[in-house]
């Protein structure tokens, strides 16, 4: 079994790593996928439309999950992610161990924000309920086709 299976649309699957890579030479992956095929390695067509469902479904899930989380308290917009939940988070608990009552964090148009450390923790969980939603949604369509 080859490691990465074309997309029809451009791109590639890691098979192995189960993620939709974008051909974009600026992402690390596809960087690793172009050194593979230098080495003689050929991926496998597309195919399949279960294939393209599952394709579909990743995509879908990255973009559900990394896009842009507003909350109204504290007003912004926030990267989302996993990892930005989880940066943000970091940020208060830093402050907070430090005896410190607000920490600075930064807005999607790099705007700074001193919120309270509450008010950071709102913004990371806001980032983590989407990211989660993203993910049980994406699990519940692999489970339907049985992947």
């Amino acid at each position: 079994m080859t490691q990465y299976k074309l997309v029809k649309d451009g791109g590639v699957i890691d098979v192995e790593n189960k993620r939709t890579i974008p051909e974009d030479v600026h992402n690390r992956h596809w960087c690793q996928y172009l050194e593979w095929c230098s080495c003689g390695n050929v991926a496998e067509p597309a195919s399949t439309p279960e294939a393209e469902l599952i394709t579909s479904i990743w995509e879908t899930f990255e973009q559900e999950a990394n896009a842009p989380a507003t909350t109204t308290d504290p007003a912004g917009t926030w990267k989302g992610g996993e990892s930005s939940a989880m940066a943000i988070r970091g940020a208060a608990l830093l402050a907070e161990d430090n005896g410190l009552t607000t920490a600075v964090i930064t807005d999607v148009n790099r705007e700074e924000h001193e919120l309270t450390i509450a008010e950071v923790k709102k913004v990371s969980s806001a980032i983590l309920f989407q990211w989660q939603a993203a993910f049980f949604k994406r699990q519940a369509a692999l489970r339907e086709i049985g992947q």
